[in-house]
């Protein structure tokens, strides 16, 4: 037979064609339908696992936790069930504590270097409190702090000996605190923690925490002790893994002694021809800068109605005031700000005095027009060493409105 005998034996009829698509299209349909319920019911299984995972993950994070801070109590000779928190509710305070670190990164020597760093049971250095002395109660920041020099070397206890041990100075210096930490340890902590009748004089030496209040809207409710702040200072103070973690960080190598901290900021480098630069506060909103400062003498005399204040404008060595207005400028580019805010600082700060109508227990001294800490007297820009805290020493004892 012909090929085109019978041509309805091999022509294809279309409908065929859409049945064959058609059916094609079902199979893919069902194939599809099909992996997408396996995929919704793998994806739903796996949201279990997940949650299970989840669940197993946050236990043995709890478990680490607790684990670090039981064995951190013990390597740090403390008692669990007495951990080391903000006794008086002073962010980054630290109370009945003894550490040693390993400085010799620090001051850049090859050599270890140990120095010890203690904390009393009211959360002070420097403190004698069996020889019921009249008291200096030094206040500020870590330059106050000295939290890497030791004891014996602070510019506190050198001036026990200066003052002929009539006066018990003590250290009541917390890291990063400004004027609003300030007025804050004066009504939550030292109206506390220390004999008002025997505090003959405050000492705050301030200024770099300062610098950057004037102009600013911060206030006195701005530095209150948030729930963030307290867990980094839980932490802080009780977690030995949270202290090597935070070592790895911001150390500049791996630590070599038993709790060395970060280094507060990079060595200090002056530059070879410093600029000449001037400073005022005739375009700046002291306002609030100026309400802080009188708030601070105003809660000083309340709680402390004995006590002399001593305002110490602290000297910053990469500054050279001239004049309260003019300075050399000593600083490289990332850090030439550093003596403009400083001097704004102390500017306002003179204004907001200037204000106090009874201004007899107010004594200023303007520290960052001489040129007591010398350039090898601070490991840093501004914190010093065992010789920077001699001359700090030095310059006090010999300006202190103090009877010796």
């Amino acid at each position: 037979m012909g090929l085109f005998e019978n041509p309805q034996k091999v022509l294809v009829s279309p409908f065929n064609y859409y049945d064959y698509f058609n059916e094609c299209f079902y199979y893919l349909y069902s194939r599809i339908s099909c992996c997408t319920t396996d995929i919704y019911h793998f994806l739903r299984n796996m949201k279990k696992e997940f949650k299970i995972i989840r669940i197993n993950i946050a236990l043995l994070i709890l478990f680490i936790g607790i684990s670090d801070i039981v064995l951190s109590n013990v390597i740090l000779r403390r008692s669990f069930i007495n951990p080391k928190i903000s006794k008086y509710g002073i962010p980054r305070q630290t109370c009945s504590t003894l550490t040693k670190y390993d400085v010799s990164n620090l001051y850049n020597e090859s050599k270890k270097i140990s120095i010890t760093y203690s904390r009393d049971n009211l959360c002070y250095r420097s403190f004698e409190q069996k020889l019921n002395k009249d008291i200096v109660l030094t206040i500020g920041g870590s330059t106050t702090d000295q939290r890497f020099v030791s004891e014996s070397n602070t510019f506190q206890d050198q001036l026990d000996d200066s003052f002929g041990k009539k006066y018990d100075f003590i250290n009541g210096g917390v890291d990063g605190q400004s004027s609003v930490g300030h007025l804050i340890s004066i009504e939550n902590w030292h109206s506390k923690a220390l004999p008002t009748d025997k505090v003959k004089h405050i000492v705050f030496y301030l200024g770099v925490n300062d610098q950057n209040i004037p102009g600013s809207t911060q206030n006195i409710n701005s530095k209150r002790y948030s729930i963030s702040r307290k867990i980094r200072d839980f932490l802080a103070n009780n977690s030995y893994l949270y202290i090597q973690i935070k070592n790895i960080i911001f150390s500049n190598k791996l630590p070599r002694g038993i709790n060395i901290l970060a280094v507060h900021g990079p060595p200090f480098k002056p530059v070879k021809n410093p600029k000449r630069e001037f400073v005022n506060i005739e375009n700046l909103d002291i306002e609030n800068y100026q309400v802080i400062i009188k708030s601070l003498i105003n809660s000083s005399r309340k709680y402390f109605p004995n006590a002399t204040l001593h305002f110490v404008q602290q000297q910053v060595p990469g500054c050279y005031f001239i004049s309260r207005n003019e300075y050399l400028n000593r600083f490289p580019e990332d850090y030439k700000h550093i003596c403009k805010s400083i001097g704004q600082v102390y500017l306002s700060m003179d204004k907001a005095i200037e204000k106090i109508q009874d201004k007899s227990f107010i004594n200023v001294y303007p520290m960052y027009l001489s040129k007591a800490i010398s350039d090898d007297g601070i490991y840093d820009f501004i914190h010093s060493n065992k010789k920077g805290s001699k001359e700090i020493a030095s310059y006090l004892s010999k300006n202190l409105k103090i009877d010796q």
